[in-house]
């Protein structure tokens, strides 16, 4: 695990050289769990091929549970909600932990579209769900869990 801690006093960035799927979300929840309720946090990390599914959503229903099985590849459950995602070392998850006075859904999405937009001049918006979309394609689900001081 990388820490970066060059942008600001009050903000971190954690990025997971780890491609496995279960430690990569134990690590998300306990940076959730841990970190100064004052402090923006960033974290980015690649799974291996999984299905990481939200904490109120049924496999069953929302996924062929035994072409998966056939194809050893697992379910997984988050912590936060949210829809069912399929995860591979072809994109990048990112988590952002602010403290819970900041936080609008709209201003995270757009902080991630801005992001986009600048780094990799791709025209990234943000539709009325406040997921992230390019060309009417989604791209970034918005994911919410709260804990007492800050959200992730």
């Amino acid at each position: 695990m990388t820490l970066f801690n060059r942008c600001r006093k009050n903000f971190q960035c954690y990025i997971s050289n780890l491609t496995d799927p279960w430690t990569n979300l134990a690590v998300e929840e306990w940076l959730f769990r841990h970190t100064d309720p004052s402090i923006v946090l960033l974290y980015l990390w690649r799974n291996a091929g999984c299905v990481v599914i939200g904490r109120n959503q049924n496999p069953w229903k929302e996924c062929n549970v035994r072409l998966l099985r056939n194809d050893g590849i697992p379910i997984i459950r988050r912590k936060s909600g949210g829809g069912t995602v399929f995860h591979d070392l072809g994109n990048t998850n990112y988590t952002v932990i602010t403290p819970r006075q900041n936080f609008t859904r709209k201003h995270s999405a757009e902080l991630v579209a801005r992001a986009i937009k600048k780094r990799f001049e791709i025209p990234a918006y943000v539709n009325e769900r406040h997921d992230i979309e390019i060309e009417d394609l989604k791209i970034s689900i918005f994911l919410l869990k709260i804990l007492f001081m800050h959200i992730i």
